[in-house]
């Protein structure tokens, strides 16, 4: 009975030893170590920062030509969706975020005056987002998409702004180029999707826009 009592004593204390993670690699250890947090991952999704997060696997480093593409698949596939016919069409013209309201102002043209430079000849649009109370727009808020929508509620162009918006103390402007060629005086509606720090998606439209032309 006392070595029962003796083992006993001896094995026991083992078991309140938590199990340690073992890693292949230094690198696997180390990006564990790094994780960046949740919110900071939603941030870099939502601000198209992607580079800023650590690479998420070993055998594809920070200067791997796909690294960009990896770690934006691994980071925020969860936070890519896609919009449904349906919110494109009854999307708001206003929308309330983190209590304050915006909307978006909308010019659409057709360039064909002569040129040489890339995407000039197709659709182009410009977007200004407001806020109603006529405050600076929130830093965190951003765009990232652009529909344009027929009455019949056909979507003819779906793109993403790429190029650097310009902010001022009234509004951020976004221009988008290259769209398709719809006749001048056509008449869309402007649907744009927003996206604040949580990564939380909203839609806001800008009706009835008439295609411009310029000669």
């Amino acid at each position: 009975m006392k070595q029962l009592l003796v083992i006993t004593a001896l094995v026991s204390p083992l078991c309140l030893i938590a199990p340690t993670i073992a890693f292949s690699t230094p690198s696997e250890k180390l990006l564990a170590q790094t994780q960046p947090t949740e919110t900071e991952i939603q941030q870099a999704c939502a601000n198209r920062q992607i580079d800023k997060l650590p690479a998420p696997f070993s055998d594809v480093p920070k200067d791997h030509w796909a690294s960009q593409a990896v770690a934006n698949l691994y980071y925020c596939k969860s936070a890519r969706r896609n919009a449904s016919t349906s919110e494109l069409k009854t999307a708001p013209d206003k929308v309330t975020i983190n209590g304050r309201t915006y909307g978006i102002d909308a010019y659409l043209w057709r360039n064909f005056m002569p040129s040489t430079t890339p995407n000039t000849k197709g659709m182009m649009a410009s977007v200004r987002l407001k806020a109603q109370d006529g405050k600076p727009v929130l830093s965190t808020l951003t765009a990232d998409k652009l529909w344009l929508i027929k009455n019949n509620g056909e979507a003819v162009w779906e793109t993403t702004f790429s190029e650097q918006p310009r902010i001022s103390n009234q509004f951020v402007e976004m221009v988008v180029r290259g769209g398709p060629n719809l006749e001048p005086g056509s008449v869309v509606d402007v649907v744009v999707r927003l996206r604040n720090e949580k990564n939380n998606t909203y839609f806001v439209r800008s009706p009835n826009q008439k295609i411009q032309s310029t000669y």
